[in-house]
């Protein structure tokens, strides 16, 4: 018998067959990924998902981000569906040495009959979500991203620093904007955490009873002209080289902050310029008062939450803003009328913001007296409301509700060689931003998008 044209048969069959089951959109799920091709890695920053590149209806094909360990060589890469046992990397998109741009914020959508791999990119005219099909050469600007994405769009536009702070040290804003450590801060470490205590400063193991020295904070710009900034290498370990240009286009400044003591002089943020005062150039954004912790030392952790919880809030009130409803005011400041606190025991500590133009101080905005609090996440916002060069409305944001605004300045500073953040802070950031325009429209969103994935109790 002569099998030669029984097994063409079968195979003319069996492909008759595959194709039939890829048309009618039942090809099998590509599941024989467990390991990638010698030499390639997998990187789980990015999104990996089953999905339809191929067009037949069903997503059977296995896309991820793979590289041979380092930035230049990520790609997207896929295996398709109904090859188990075959090429894993059949259809891929360029290397980023190739001139492919990877990002975070990327999701898998379909456009029209395939799915599309989309990331949000900085281009010359903004912020935009593009997308590619991986094995298909070519780009395409995503025209209507979902709400999640639009979001997002919105939370770009006019960023200058994005400290996310979630899951890595990674800034958002695609400028060259990176930071010298200073002591030993901790970062986050878990991929795609649920929950985040964020950047840690200055903490310590409550059984110790012992605070360690204020060490630990964040050196930060650009990359500069060393040369021209030699005097801003005082500090021990801090790098003259790096600097903020520009400072006059800092609209907004926004970040989450957990307090586990007030201490004295603490600033979030802290930029300025060499001078034997050490208060040239400064724009500040700190609290003033705190001391020593309301707890003594040798109560244990679970009683010291328990006093900082049971303790009685007393307040005094500054002039609300216009927005800052009766109800509010009532919440935040349960006697209206101002009286000292009757013991020197600090609950609180009150956040301030303030810009200086050389060695004398321009501008001074407050919030409420003992806004600042230990023990729970506060969002601390301050913010233009328009974009008026030299005399903009400053207001004064907490969780929300507007609590302070005054008529101020800009930085008049060309350049910043001393930029800190958390110079004698105990406790935790997260979502860390700053902008070239007023932030009070998109308050809401920022909290709204952030706050799901704050530590309960970092």
């Amino acid at each position: 018998m002569n099998w030669i044209p029984i097994a063409v048969l079968v195979l003319l069959v069996g492909y008759i067959l595959s194709e039939t089951m890829t048309v009618e959109g039942f090809r099998p799920l590509r599941t024989d990924v467990a390991e990638e091709e010698y030499g390639w890695t997998r990187d789980p920053r990015y999104k990996a998902a089953n999905v339809d590149i191929q067009g037949v209806g069903v997503g059977t094909d296995f896309c991820r981000a793979v590289s041979r360990g380092t930035d230049a060589t990520l790609r997207i890469s896929c295996a398709l569906g109904g090859r188990e046992g075959m090429n894993t990397m059949e259809a891929n998109t360029l290397t980023v040495a190739e001139g492919f741009r990877m990002s975070r914020d990327d999701y898998w959508k379909m456009r029209g009959k395939r799915a599309n791999y989309c990331r949000i990119l900085k281009g010359d005219i903004g912020w935009y979500s593009s997308c590619v099909i991986p094995g298909f050469r070519g780009e395409e600007r995503d025209t209507t991203p979902g709400p999640e994405i639009q979001d997002l769009l919105d939370a770009y536009e006019g960023i200058l620093v994005w400290w996310r702070w979630r899951d890595d040290e990674e800034n958002y804003a695609n400028r060259n904007i990176v930071y010298a450590i200073q002591g030993r801060p901790a970062f986050p470490t878990l991929l795609n955490a649920t929950v985040s205590r964020g950047l840690e400063l200055n903490r310590w193991p409550a059984q110790q009873g012992v605070k360690p020295p204020l060490r630990d904070f964040l050196q930060w710009g650009e990359h500069g002209d060393s040369m021209n900034n030699e005097q801003s290498g005082y500090l021990k370990g801090a790098r003259s080289d790096l600097i903020f240009g520009d400072p006059r286009s800092i609209r907004a400044i926004a970040c989450w902050v957990w307090w586990d003591a007030l201490e004295k002089d603490a600033t979030i943020l802290e930029m300025g310029n060499p001078s034997p005062l050490g208060k040239r150039d400064r724009i500040v954004l700190g609290i003033e008062g705190g001391g020593p912790p309301i707890a003594p030392d040798e109560l244990t952790p679970a009683e010291r939450l328990q006093k900082i919880i049971d303790r009685p809030v007393v307040t005094t009130c500054v002039q609300p803003a216009q927005e800052f409803s009766p109800a509010a005011l009532q919440a935040s400041c349960p006697e209206i009328e101002p009286r000292r606190r009757a013991t020197m025991d600090p609950v609180g500590a009150t956040y301030y913001f303030e810009i200086w133009d050389e060695d004398q101080r321009i501008m001074r905005l407050t919030a409420l007296m003992d806004s600042a609090r230990v023990g729970q996440w506060q969002h601390v916002v301050v913010t233009t409301t328009g974009y008026e060069d030299w005399w903009p409305t400053w207001q004064f944001w907490i969780n929300g509700v507007k609590v302070a605004e005054t008529v101020g300045r800009m930085s008049p500073a060309l350049v910043l060689s001393e930029n800190f953040i958390g110079r004698r802070m105990r406790g935790c950031i997260r979502d860390f931003r700053m902008y070239s325009t007023p932030f009070g429209d998109r308050i809401a969103d920022a909290m709204a998008w952030s706050k799901p994935t704050l530590h309960p109790n970092p």
